[in-house]
């Protein structure tokens, strides 16, 4: 069964497409559940080295926004990924 945040979420996404065009990278559904399985993932990483909370927090921002296909709105890490 769906957590009840995942579901909220999904939601959203179907939000995000019928008012901004979004175009998630697969079903608002499954893009939820990652999100929140990446959330748990990052913020175990924040815990253990709160010196990247930041750095965690503005990269699941611009991959939040990739899954759900919208456009990113740079982090600063273009130059990590060659983009620069």
């Amino acid at each position: 069964m769906q957590n009840a945040p995942s579901r909220v979420d999904a939601e959203f996404i179907g939000s995000l497409c019928a008012e901004h065009g979004a175009r998630p990278a697969a079903s608002a559904r499954t893009v939820a559940e990652v999100v929140a399985a990446a959330l748990v993932h990052l913020a175990a990483q924040a815990a253990d080295d709160p010196t990247r909370l930041d750095e965690l927090g503005r990269d699941l921002v611009e991959v939040y926004l990739r899954l759900v296909g919208l456009p990113p709105v740079g982090t600063g890490h273009e130059q990590e990924r060659g983009e620069a």
